[in-house]
């Protein structure tokens, strides 16, 4: 982890630099920064050479799964997950000619990282283009943050649609339906249940059935997803587990552990 801070302690440096720079040009005023955490703690364990210090060309580390699960904190999950520890980024937003919500303040309403295209275009006064050339354009998906930088209450997304290898889940409302490594559904209430505690999907099997159909419009239509990338979830949740052993320096396979356990056994 002393690494891990280093990158952030020149990450602020450097954020610092570009900072006094737009002062020095007279702009800081009107620039609107948005600093966004990337979404989830990473747990996988594929440190090779432990025993060697993280500078060692030798070395490849990483933070592994308890730190990511304390960096996830209170959420589940991780990254590549949709549960909130895997997709649940902070963001900071400053523009001081341009900032009308109180500062300091926090917001609720949802927003999407496919919303930053729709924000800029929003303040640059940009157009977004239908066609470029002969090859067609994709509508703009994401809806501008100005209306929540100015305090005002935005007019919501009525899906936000998640997917990444066989992790899925879908927003609508408070409503937000997920599935990890192609578990059943779960369904949760946001508004009450942000740390997603509480599965809903027995008592609204209607509201699992409809937002799971709208999933996979959204997947085959807007994504353009194929074959196995449409499968259809299981009955039952995946069972996950992103533990590795790494007291010989390296995270060991599933199969090297495999061959560990059955020579513990004899």
């Amino acid at each position: 982890m002393e690494v891990f801070a280093a990158m952030v302690e020149v990450m602020d440096q450097n954020i610092g630099r570009i900072i006094a720079k737009l002062k020095a040009k007279g702009v800081w005023e009107n620039t609107l920064f948005l600093f966004c955490a990337d979404n989830g703690a990473c747990p996988f364990e594929r440190t090779r050479g432990r025993n060697l210090k993280p500078w060692d060309p030798k070395s490849y580390w990483t933070y592994d799964a308890s730190w990511a699960h304390a960096g996830n904190t209170p959420f589940r999950l991780y990254k590549q997950n949709q549960h909130e520890g895997g997709i649940s980024s902070p963001m900071i937003a400053h523009w001081p000619a341009g900032l009308k919500a109180k500062p300091g303040s926090i917001t609720r309403q949802p927003g999407h990282l496919i919303d930053f295209m729709a924000t800029f275009l929003d303040v640059a006064g940009a157009k977004y283009p239908k066609q470029i050339g002969e090859r067609k354009v994709d509508p703009l998906m994401g809806k501008s943050l100005v209306p929540i930088l100015q305090g005002k209450k935005r007019e919501p997304h009525e899906n936000l649609y998640f997917h990444f290898g066989t992790d899925r889940a879908l927003r609508q409302g408070p409503w937000k339906l997920v599935s990890a490594k192609l578990g059943r559904w779960e369904l949760y209430n946001l508004d009450e249940d942000r740390t997603e505690t509480n599965d809903l999907s027995k008592k609204y099997p209607e509201r699992v059935s409809v937002m799971a159909k709208e999933w996979f419009r959204l997947a085959k239509d807007v994504e353009r997803l194929k074959g196995r990338g449409l499968n259809p979830v299981k009955p039952s949740i995946s069972k996950l587990n992103f533990r590795r052993d790494t007291s010989s320096g390296s995270a060991a396979s599933g199969k090297r552990r495999s061959e560990k356990n059955k020579g513990q056994k004899k």
